[in-house]
């Protein structure tokens, strides 16, 4: 069995309670009887491709719209060193029995499922889902282990998150591009699908406080609050 965690840590948690130890040449831990193999993530090891992976002529800002029709995914700069490692392991371990434990949420769900695509693992009888938001202690380790569902129970979740992430990546370079060649003068201005909603709200309360004016309001005392209570 192979086991997929998101971060270091959680894979040193999976270790202490199946009694692994960590391989310094494999780069992951292992039990010691070899059938226990447990590698980890640091976050998204993958990213959605830059404009010009696509189309050589995206590298000007001016020929937009930029819609793929299948979207390309590269290991990140600064940790390709782990993704060609996990992509390994994960091939190396295709046919044995595979446990996702990355966290327990939708982010989690597409750092694993970016994995397994990256080491072209289509078939999923064999991948099981640990799913567990408690402190990673030997026992919730072990039951959770146990009580592993099939990952296609969790397929939906999954469409949910690459929905967002290939949203996040339409309007956010799209609509960067598109703002920035209007700016005169130049400059960048970024636009993301939830940055620039929440920047907005921000400078609108903003706004509404600088401009606030104070306007006369009165305040009903005791005696006669007590006065309308007798009366009702």
């Amino acid at each position: 069995m192979i086991i997929l965690t998101e971060k270091p840590s959680v894979a040193k948690d999976f270790a202490s309670a199946l009694g692994c130890s960590y391989s310094a040449k494999d780069k992951c831990y292992k039990s010691s009887d070899g059938k226990t193999t447990i590698a980890n993530c640091v976050g998204h090891l993958f990213n959605l491709a830059e404009p010009a992976a696509y189309n050589p002529s995206f590298k000007s800002w001016k020929n937009l719209p930029i819609i793929p029709e299948n979207f390309i995914y590269q290991p990140s700069e600064n940790l390709k060193d782990v993704a060609k490692n996990v992509v390994s392991l994960l091939k190396h371990h295709k046919t044995d029995e595979i446990l996702i434990a990355t966290d327990a949420d939708r982010e989690g769900e597409i750092i694993a499922r970016e994995c397994l695509n990256a080491a072209g693992i289509t078939d999923s009888d064999n991948i099981r889902r640990f799913w567990v938001s408690q402190a990673l202690t030997k026992d919730v380790i072990l039951d959770g282990i146990k009580n592993a569902r099939p990952i296609s129970d969790y397929d939906f979740l999954a469409k949910q998150g690459f929905a967002r992430q290939k949203a996040d990546w339409l309007i956010g370079m799209n609509a960067t591009r598109y703002v920035s060649n209007r700016v005169n003068g130049g400059g960048v201005l970024a636009v993301g699908r939830v940055q620039t909603a929440i920047l907005s709200e921000i400078a609108r309360r903003c706004e509404e406080i600088s401009s606030f004016k104070r306007e006369k309001y009165y305040e009903a005392e005791e005696p006669c609050l007590r006065q309308m209570t007798h009366h009702a």
